[in-house]
C-alpha cells in the first residue's frame, strides 16, 4: 500500500497554528486589542503600551470557557498586574478624565502646586504710617522742586495750567483742609485757552479779606481774576473751586482749574511744611497702601475659598513628560489665555478709573454743597442788617 493511503486525506499534512484564529465576544484577536488600546492610550498622549511591553490574551468569559465567542481580553502590564477594561488601564496611567474634563493626577498636582505657591506667597506688607507717607512726600517734593522748581506748568483740560506759588498750610484751622485736600494760603495758579484769556487762581484766608458777595467767611475763599486782553479785570469768588469757576466761565457744570485734582499738585502740596499736622487729612499714599492691603486680604479669602482643601501634599505619581508637540500646544494655548486675561483686566482697568472718576466728583460736588451751605446763619444776618439799614433810612426820610 502506498505511503499515507488509507490514513485520511490530511493525515500527512501538520496543523498550521495560524489557520484557526481564536477570537474574542467581539469579533477580535488579542492583537487587535492590544493595537486597539495602543492607539486610544496614544490619542490621550499617553504611552506607547507595545514598546513598553504590555500583552493582551484572551480569557473566558463564561464559567465553562467553551465556546470563544465569550471570550474577553485581558491586558497585562510589565509587573503582570492584569485590567479587564480600557478605562481600567486609562485610570492607571492617570489619564482617566473627570468631571471638569482634566485628568484627575494632573489636577491634584495642580491644586497641590497651587497650595504651595500660596504657602509660599509673602506676607502682605504693613500699612503705611502718616508718618512715613508725610516722610515720603517731603521727599518726592524736594526732587520734584529741583527738577521741576517752581513756577511749572501742566497741561490740563483744554489748556495750559501753571502753578505760580505752592502757599503756606495753616494747619490750626480745620478749615483749610478736609480728609482729601488741603487749601494752602496764598496757592496761586493761572489757567489759560486758546482764546487768549487768562484765568489766575487764588486761595485768600477769608479772616482777612473782609466782606465780600459771598459772605463773610473764616476760612479759605477761592478767588479766580479773568483778565482779558484791552478790559479791566474782573474778581469772582466761591466758597470752593469749583464754585469760584462757575462763577467764572458762568456755567453749572464746570471742572476745578485751580489745580487741586491734579495728582502731581496735591503731592508738592503733600511736601509742604505742617502737612501732616492736618489731622483730618489722608495722605496719597496712606490712600493707596490701605487700598492695596484689603485688595491682598480679598484674593487671600477668594483663594481659601476656591482652594479648600487642595493644601494636602499629593503623594501620586507627577504628570507625564509631554512631547515636542504637545508641549507647543499647551504654549500656544497658555499665550492666548494670557491675552485674554490682559485684555480683560485692561478692560476692568479702564472701568475702575472711570468709576473713580464719578466718585471722585460726585465727592467734590458733595463737599462743595457743603462749603455752600456751611454758613447759613452769617447770610442770614446780613440779609437782616440790610432790611434793618433799609428801614432806618425810611424813617429818616
Amino acid at each position: 500500500m502506498p505511503p499515507g493511503r488509507g490514513l485520511g486525506s490530511g493525515a500527512s499534512k501538520k496543523r498550521d497554528p495560524d489557520a484557526v484564529k481564536v477570537l474574542s465576544r467581539f469579533g477580535k484577536t488579542a492583537q487587535q486589542h492590544l493595537q486597539e488600546l495602543k492607539d486610544k492610550i496614544l490619542e490621550k498622549s499617553g504611552p506607547d503600551l507595545v514598546k513598553d511591553g504590555w500583552t493582551c490574551k484572551l480569557e473566558a468569559g463564561s464559567e465553562d470557557g467553551a465556546d470563544s465567542a465569550l471570550l474577553i481580553p485581558l491586558f497585562i502590564n510589565t509587573d503582570g498586574k492584569t485590567f479587564h477594561s480600557r478605562k481600567a488601564v486609562e485610570k492607571a496611567l492617570g489619564l482617566r478624565k473627570s468631571e471638569k474634563g482634566e485628568p484627575q493626577e494632573v489636577e491634584k498636582h495642580a491644586k497641590a502646586e497651587k497650595a504651595e505657591r500660596i504657602e509660599k506667597r509673602p506676607a502682605p506688607a504693613p500699612a503705611m504710617s502718616r508718618e512715613e507717607a508725610y516722610q515720603k512726600a517731603r521727599q518726592a517734593a524736594k526732587k520734584s522742586a529741583e527738577s521741576q522748581p517752581v513756577p511749572f506748568k501742566i497741561a490740563h483740560l483744554s489748556g495750559t495750567l501753571t502753578v505760580n506759588n505752592l502757599g503756606k498750610i495753616n494747619h490750626d484751622r480745620e478749615a483749610f483742609h478736609s480728609s482729601r485736600h488741603l487749601w494752602p494760603i496764598g496757592f496761586r495758579s493761572s489757567w489759560k485757552e486758546k482764546d487768549e484769556v487768562l484765568y489766575e487762581s487764588e486761595v485768600l484766608d477769608g479772616a482777612t479779606v473782609g466782606k465780600l458777595d459771598i459772605g463773610e467767611i473764616d476760612g479759605p475763599v477761592f478767588m479766580v481774576t479773568i483778565k482779558r486782553a484791552g478790559m479791566k479785570p474782573e474778581e469772582v469768588f466761591g466758597k470752593s473751586p469749583r464754585d469760584a469757576w462757575r462763577k467764572a466761565l458762568k456755567v453749572d457744570d464746570v471742572d476745578d482749574r485751580f489745580g487741586f485734582g491734579i495728582e502731581e499738585i496735591k503731592r508738592r502740596i503733600e511736601g509742604l511744611k505742617h502737612s501732616k499736622d492736618c489731622v483730618d487729612y489722608v495722605f496719597l499714599d496712606m490712600r493707596q497702601s490701605k487700598g492695596d492691603e484689603q485688595r491682598r486680604s480679598k484674593d487671600k479669602d477668594r483663594g481659601k475659598s476656591s482652594d479648600k482643601g487642595s493644601k494636602k501634599k499629593f503623594k501620586g505619581p507627577p504628570p507625564r513628560k509631554l512631547t515636542a508637540n504637545q508641549a507647543r500646544e499647551r504654549d500656544r494655548k497658555e499665550s492666548k489665555e494670557l491675552e485674554a486675561k490682559r485684555i480683560k483686566e485692561d478692560a476692568a482697568a479702564k472701568k475702575k478709573q472711570a468709576a473713580e472718576e464719578a466718585a471722585r466728583k460726585k465727592r467734590e460736588q458733595q463737599e462743595e454743597e457743603r462749603w455752600l451751605s456751611r454758613y447759613p446763619i452769617e447770610d442770614l444776618a446780613l440779609e437782616v442788617e440790610a432790611k434793618a439799614m433799609r428801614a432806618e433810612e425810611d424813617r429818616g426820610r
